[in-house]
Formats: C-alpha cells, sequence, structure tokens
C-alpha cells in the first residue's frame, strides 16, 4: 500500500465549507515538482454535505493516491481537524496549510523541504502575502500577516510566534509539543510556540517560501474574526504558559479599562514592525484600529483563562474518518 511509504512531507489541510479557490491550491499541490515523495491529507471539519460533496467530487476526478480526504463526525475547529490529519500523516514533516491558500509557484514543496532539511530543528515558517479585493482586505493584510511579513529577513519572527498558514513542523518537533490544544478555537498556532519556546526550540520565519492567502473583504468578516482572536486571547496564553498576563486577565472591569490603551498599543505595534517593509502601513491605520479594537473588545468579554478545560481531552478515536482515497 503506497500510504504506508515513508513520505518526506504530509501537507494538512483542514477546510470548512470550501473556499471557491480550494479546487485551484488541490491542483497546484498536487502538480508539484519535487524530487521526493509527498501526500496531502484533507479533514473536512463537518461542513454542510454539499461542500464535502463538492471536495469529494474533486479528489475522485484526480484520481492520485497521495491524496487523502477525511471528514470529522462534528464541527470541531481547525486544531481538532489538523490533529486528526496529523495522526493519519505518514511524513517526516508536517507542512500546514489553510484551504483558502493559493501557491505562487510549482516548486513551493520542494523549497518547503529544502529549507527544513537544512534547519531540521527549528519550527520554522514561511511568508504569508495577503491578497484580496477593497479596502477591507487590504487592512486584513497588515493586521493579520504581522508574523509572517513578506519580505522579512531570515531568522526570528517580528513576533514570538507563527501561523499555521504556512507552517513547517518536523515528526520530532511535534511529538514533543503536539497535539494543537482543541478548546482554542483560534490561537491554538500561538499557544504551540509558546509550548516550543518553554521547551527551547526556536522558531524561525524563511523568505525561501512564501504563500498566497484569501483575506477577509467584508467588515463584519473583518471584525468577527478579529473579535474571536482577542475572545481566545487569553486562553491561548493560559494554555501553554499556565499563567495569563494581567492586562488580558482578571475581573470584567479591567479588561474593559484595558480596551483602549491595548486597542492603542496593538496599532503601534503593526505599524512598527510593517513600516520597514511595507510603507503602505500608513494608509491602513484606520482598519487596523477597527482591528485591533476589535481584538480589544474580544479580550474583554472572552473568557480569561481556562483552568478548569482538560488539556488531554483530545481522543482520536471519537473521530470516525468518513472517507480516505
Amino acid at each position: 500500500n503506497n500510504h504506508h511509504m515513508k513520505k518526506e512531507i504530509s501537507v494538512i489541510i483542514p477546510v470548512y465549507k470550501a473556499p471557491g479557490g480550494f479546487e485551484d491550491l488541490i491542483n497546484c499541490l498536487a502538480a508539484q515538482k519535487v524530487s521526493f515523495d509527498y501526500e496531502i491529507i484533507i479533514v473536512d471539519d463537518h461542513s454542510p454535505n454539499e461542500f464535502f460533496k463538492r471536495i469529494r467530487l474533486k479528489i475522485d476526478n484526480l484520481n492520485l493516491p497521495n491524496i487523502h480526504l477525511y471528514q470529522l463526525d462534528g464541527n470541531k475547529g481547525p486544531a481538532a481537524a489538523r490533529n486528526f490529519a496529523i495522526s493519519k500523516a505518514i511524513g517526516k514533516r508536517f507542512l500546514l496549510v489553510d484551504s483558502d491558500c493559493m501557491l505562487f509557484d510549482s516548486d513551493y514543496l520542494q523549497k518547503v523541504y529544502e529549507k527544513s532539511l537544512r534547519y531540521p530543528n527549528l519550527l520554522m515558517g514561511g511568508t504569508v502575502r495577503g491578497r484580496g479585493n477593497g479596502y477591507v482586505a487590504f487592512c486584513d493584510r497588515f493586521c493579520h500577516w504581522i508574523t509572517n511579513i513578506p519580505g522579512y529577513p531570515e531568522g526570528k519572527p517580528p513576533l514570538a510566534h507563527l501561523v499555521t498558514v504556512n507552517l513547517v513542523i518536523t515528526r520530532e518537533i511535534w511529538n514533543k509539543i503536539g497535539p494543537f490544544d482543541e478548546f482554542l478555537r483560534t490561537g491554538e498556532d500561538t499557544a504551540f510556540c509558546l509550548e516550543a519556546r518553554k521547551k527551547n526550540i526556536n522558531l524561525m520565519i524563511s523568505p525561501h517560501f512564501e504563500i498566497s492567502h484569501c483575506d477577509r473583504q467584508y467588515l463584519r468578516d473583518f471584525i468577527s474574526c478579529f473579535y474571536q482572536v482577542g475572545k481566545y486571547r487569553a486562553a491561548s496564553r493560559s494554555s501553554a504558559l499556565d499563567r495569563v498576563p494581567w492586562f488580558l486577565s482578571g475581573p470584567c472591569w479591567r479588561r474593559w479599562l484595558m480596551v483602549p490603551p491595548m486597542t492603542i498599543g496593538l496599532v503601534i505595534l503593526q505599524l512598527i514592525k510593517w513600516f520597514p517593509f511595507n510603507k503602505n502601513v500608513v494608509l491602513a491605520i484606520p482598519g487596523i484600529t477597527v482591528g485591533m479594537a476589535s481584538i480589544s473588545v474580544g479580550v474583554a468579554m472572552g473568557v480569561p483563562d481556562k483552568w478548569a478545560y482538560d488539556k488531554n481531552g483530545y481522543n482520536p478515536n471519537e473521530i470516525k474518518s468518513i472517507h480516505q482515497f
């Protein structure tokens, strides 16, 4: 069985309500020019049936032995989908990609592989270039990809964590840190990176492999997304650090008092980090302010910690495989 032969890379893609460009992403991944064996593992997070059927039809038509499709038996969030995919993966390293990403070239996986071979002991992310039409998408790319700024020189990332959109994890590192905390519907990548640093695993950003991501184009989606980020911000810290910074926790009134200074501080942070690489960030200040205010309100409204949560609650046997190709 070809699936049981070791692969160099397992591409991990969680998907919910497959976005419009998803077929293009699969086509690009299936057509990569590489010098090694790889597999693609897609886990559908219990999308409505018409979306899942579309993915299944696409993969049926490709008829490739290295693409595997699963569906979770309930909507459990991207962390659970990634954990399940990795539990099925046979690669020596895992490449995490989102379903609304696009590749720039046909040697993307080769670049990832070469860079990972060179730095096997690091948790490594590539850069992310946002795309989308209109002012909201323009602002979203500055808010979202501050950790993976395009053009950022190779080395330590701008912040102390990386995102799961373009992230390479060797199996050895995964065994030391994983799985992702499934309590977190967002921010699980921050918790994972904080856990890595706790275990003396260094983080690295590399401009060598870049990916494109579809940014939010509607204000409602933009605000909702960052509100959720804020809501889980304290929980993502407590997940890895067993403590929460004072300005993210404490009584509700204190968190509400922190909304204005936190918003201002986050806007300044975006400007400082982005300006050397893209001067257009100044044009996005109004939108960035809305996004950072949404995070701050999310912090005020969110759960300040997750002490009651059983971190070891993940049980892969609870999730049934519906389809595999």
